[in-house]
């Protein structure tokens, strides 16, 4: 039984943020500006530019230390596995995750997490068909169940199978590791309840061994794509963060902004939310093992939030002659709706009629992230950056 998938999100609405496709380097896309507005500086781009990246790093590393304990405790865990030791593995995901949230602002415009070859498809892959990586108490099956098809689980077996035969088979990642934690979540009061025994020899289940070296595994293998994503946004030698400081202003805004419009409407609005918000399916929900949803729409957005506040780009928008009340009163009223009690926990929230409190949260929070959407569109314009929304075919 699927209980943490979807359909491919453009099947019932997957809304993408995209500027044009001019991608000289040094260049950047550009549009007439608006009429009043005037080119941000030089020296004012180049501020933002440094301040974005110091926050990346910072995330990054946060998520990456967040990661590197989350092993240790794996590790301990499945060295002598007990609920204690489940409990505190569990912890430390819930701990980690956060920081990694915030970093997704920075996807969608082929930086060092996501260009080709880039490891976003292995760190956060999703939606995941559980039963690929291990079966059910009925029916052993997936990499774990069956070592007549994956007799040896190792780091070059778990990447060839992420993906491999369908978007769902997923192997690696957040996502595989939330649910070798929390299990399926067939619990309508809370997240999943995965026996810590599944992992002990003589336990209830078959292929333990298996099942704590996969666990170890995919948790090794987050630390070590992480590393490499931390290392390209360092101060001192990261390669990404020199290229990224070098390009021309009209560049380094085109990142900036499609990374902020595509995560809010894309990603965030489009397949996080809306989608669930639909269906109605509670397995739609993004985390649903941890029946941590909610906590990653908060954190997406505060990643938004911080490159708007605190980066400097609110003060370049002034200094173009664009007036920021519209995105400011936008990132409130999502972060209103995120922060209202209604909104959480995610899966129950979607339910019931239109008029239900948690429903009528989520419906706030989507007409924010619209209205975001169409005034960073303006500030673009202002900025002379050509951004163009599309629904895809």
């Amino acid at each position: 039984m699927k209980l943490c998938s979807l359909a491919p999100a453009t099947a019932l609405v997957a809304l993408t943020l995209s500027l044009c496709a001019c991608e000289g380097e040094g260049e950047g896309s550009s549009a007439p500006q608006a009429e009043g507005a005037k080119a941000p500086s030089a020296e004012r781009v180049k501020q933002v530019a440094e301040a974005y990246a110091t926050q990346l790093e910072g995330d990054y590393r946060a998520a990456l230390e967040g990661a590197r304990q989350l092993q240790e405790r794996i590790n301990a865990f499945c060295e002598a596995p007990s609920q204690e030791g489940l409990e505190a593995a569990r912890e430390s995901w819930l701990a980690a995750r956060p920081a990694y949230q915030r970093t997704e602002v920075a996807r969608f415009y082929d930086g060092p997490i996501d260009r080709e070859g880039g490891p976003e498809g292995d760190v956060n892959p999703w939606p995941l068909d559980e039963v690929y990586i291990d079966g059910t108490d009925e029916k052993p099956a997936g990499i774990v169940g069956t070592p007549e098809r994956y007799p040896t689980i190792d780091e070059a077996t778990l990447r060839k199978a992420n993906g491999a035969g369908g978007e769902e088979n997923i192997s690696t990642g957040w996502h595989a590791i939330e649910y070798m934690l929390w299990g399926v979540d067939d619990n309508p009061d809370g997240p999943g309840r995965r026996d810590w025994r599944d992992f002990q020899d003589g336990g209830p289940r078959p292929n333990p061994a298996r099942r704590r070296d996969y666990l170890r595994l995919v948790a090794s293998m987050l630390v070590a794509d992480l590393e490499g994503v931390h290392a390209e946004w360092k101060p001192e030698d990261g390669a990404y963060r020199k290229e990224f400081l070098a390009a021309a202003p009209g560049e380094v805004l085109r990142r900036i902004l499609t990374g902020m419009g595509t995560l809010a409407k894309g990603e965030l609005r489009g397949e996080r939310i809306l989608t669930p918000f639909t269906s109605k399916e509670q397995e739609d929900e993004h985390s649903c093992f941890s029946d941590t949803t909610h906590i990653d729409h908060r954190q997406n957005l505060a990643g938004i939030a911080k490159v708007w506040r605190e980066a400097g780009l609110r003060e370049l928008s002034l200094e173009a002659g664009f007036d920021p009340k519209g995105l400011d009163e936008a990132l409130s009223e999502v972060e209103a709706a995120m922060d209202d009690p209604a909104f959480k926990p995610f899966d129950k929230a979607i339910l019931g009629a239109d008029d239900a409190p948690g429903r009528k949260t989520i419906s706030k929070a989507l007409t924010g992230l619209a209205r975001f959407d169409a005034e960073l569109t303006r500030l673009a314009e202002a900025l002379g950056v050509n951004i163009v929304t599309t629904l895809p075919g």
